[in-house]
């Protein structure tokens, strides 16, 4: 007499039971991981900007004035770039870095005499600071690709830094909301006005 033996496997109820199981906890745990990688670009992001800043209070020390990104601009009271404008982030790569970013040669005769005189490089920018790693458009973005960088100079050389009423922090301290501003010589910050998609970095903090 023969005795069959039941085939082992999973059954069509089990196997859906697992996918639901699987389902459930990958939804709780992408908003997690999700959070997570958000706060590691955030920092990695402040981070970069307080180099940046470094590296502009160097050019001050070098060429004792800071640079200027807009040809012809008069230097008055703190100055303030969004290098969302393309031009001025070329014109900011090539002060801090020395070199034209579209072909990595030093820069021109001109554009040493309008942004770094001496070609001196005060940082050194990776392929992934650009729009899309495109380092030829001189176009820098923040870890969440928003280009709306903004730079503010101690120009008027009193110590302090206004922040920008717009984008004056939700939580502001009173050192913050100070009418003469933050001791600071030079403030970087993005912001999610510039976009929906985008968060509030600010190197100083």
């Amino acid at each position: 007499m023969k005795i069959f033996k039941k085939k082992s496997g999973f059954t069509l109820v089990e196997i859906l039971v697992v996918i639901a199981i699987i389902g459930l906890l990958a939804g709780l745990l992408v908003p997690v991981v999700g959070s997570a990688m958000g706060k590691v670009t955030k920092t990695t992001t402040k981070s970069k900007f307080a180099s940046w800043a470094t590296a502009i209070e160097n050019y001050k020390q070098t060429y004792n004035y800071y640079p200027i990104l807009v040809k012809g601009q008069s230097v008055g009271d703190d100055q303030e770039y969004n290098l969302g404008d393309g031009s001025t982030s070329l014109n900011f790569v090539k002060a801090l870095s020395g070199r034209d970013p579209a072909t990595g040669d030093v820069l021109s005769r001109e554009d040493l005499k309008s942004f770094n005189r001496k070609g001196t490089s005060f940082y050194e920018f990776a392929q992934d600071d650009f729009e899309d790693s495109d380092t030829s458009s001189g176009q820098l973005v923040d870890g969440f690709g928003n280009p709306n960088i903004h730079i503010v100079m101690d120009t008027d050389g009193n110590g302090r830094v206004v922040i920008p009423s717009q984008y004056m922090p939700k939580d502001a301290t009173d050192a913050e909301e100070d009418a003469n501003g933050i001791m600071r010589k030079v403030i970087i910050f993005t912001s999610s006005l510039d976009g929906d998609d985008y968060e509030d970095i600010y190197s100083w903090r």
